[in-house]
């Protein structure tokens, strides 16, 4: 702005006078995050804060904004157990995660 005018980051002024300059910066949003729940539970579903990832193969993910806290819950089949979590998460209860990176969760279940 003022004497300068243009979107780059440099502004060069032949100084034949007073000028004056001035700046506007825009803050760049964070990212959107990927939790990729990767295999899909074969005996059992995860689900938790929009996503659900049913009993199959394949890869399941949901995108987030970025900060936001998820929390997944497991589930067996019947006659199946849940025996814990792996990648970003671990144990066997529920899995909290705070959305500021992507993160990639496996679930294991057995007879």
């Amino acid at each position: 702005g003022g004497s300068c005018s243009g979107t780059g980051p440099t502004c060069n002024l032949t100084m034949t006078g007073p000028r004056t300059a001035s700046h506007n910066f825009t803050l760049i949003p964070p990212p959107d995050r990927t939790l990729t729940i990767s295999p899909v539970p074969v005996n059992g579903t995860i689900t938790g804060n929009g996503i659900n990832c049913g009993t199959g193969g394949g890869v399941c993910s949901l995108t987030y904004t970025n900060g936001t806290t998820v929390t997944l819950m497991a589930s067996p089949d019947p006659s199946f157990l849940f025996l814990g979590w792996g990648g970003d998460c671990s144990g066997i209860g529920s899995c909290i995660l705070t959305m500021n990176v992507d993160h990639t969760v496996t679930a294991t279940f057995g007879p």
